[in-house]
């Protein structure tokens, strides 16, 4: 039989000899099996800059944001699912079917170790004269790497149907050697476009870390 003492002394030594177990509560990715890491917090707070479209930029359409178009008009609209206002892209007038296409971007910082998750609403608003097809594309990346990639096809029947909410986690947490990622919005239209354009509207984008 042991005294309380004895035991008490057994029960400290035998926690001195146990390893510390590193719960990984940040979603970083544990480098090093021992009781070491470069994990940093990921706090959930919001990255991207004006993603509910409210702030006009100086001599972009929207601030923070990079325009590229072919075809397309991106201009504010009031119909909005969040705020105020949402970004409406337009196709424009053509004679004949043609495919346009939009580019809209902003670069991020983010911490590396940590998951991203991208969310946004869209609204296809309307289908123009002769339309064929609306493709979107989502994606959080870094040169060749994806971490998030949403892409999704719309068709004639799907247009005025109101804001659909649209939310992915990337697979994959930031690897260490990447500090900052883009966030960029792909539209392509084909349509005819004479007298009725096609529509579409993006709204309250969101990219945290989790």
């Amino acid at each position: 039989m042991h005294s309380d003492d004895e035991s008490r002394a057994c029960l400290k030594k035998e926690s001195k000899d146990i390893k510390p177990t590193l719960v990984n509560n940040n979603n970083c990715q544990i480098v090093e099996k021992e009781n070491t890491s470069i994990c940093r917090p990921c706090p959930p707070t919001e990255l991207l800059k004006n993603g509910g479209f409210e702030e006009i930029g100086v001599f972009d359409s929207f601030a923070y944001w990079l325009e590229d178009t072919d075809g397309i008009s991106i201009a504010e609209s009031d119909l909005a699912y969040e705020g105020r206002f949402s970004a409406q892209f337009g196709s424009t007038p053509s004679a004949n079917v043609e495919i346009k296409t939009a580019e809209f971007q902003q670069w991020v910082t983010v911490t590396p170790g940590c998951f991203l998750v991208l969310s946004f609403a869209d609204n296809f608003l309307q289908a123009g004269d002769g339309f064929r097809d609306l493709k979107i594309s989502a994606k959080v990346f870094q040169g060749a790497a994806n971490f998030i990639d949403i892409e999704y096809d719309y068709d004639s029947v799907q247009a005025r149907q109101g804001y659909v909410f649209h939310q992915k986690v990337s697979d994959v947490p930031i690897p260490f050697d990447v500090t900052s990622v883009s966030v960029e919005f792909f539209v392509e239209i084909e349509d005819q476009g004479t007298t009725n354009p096609t529509f579409w509207l993006l709204d309250g984008v969101s990219l945290r870390a989790i």
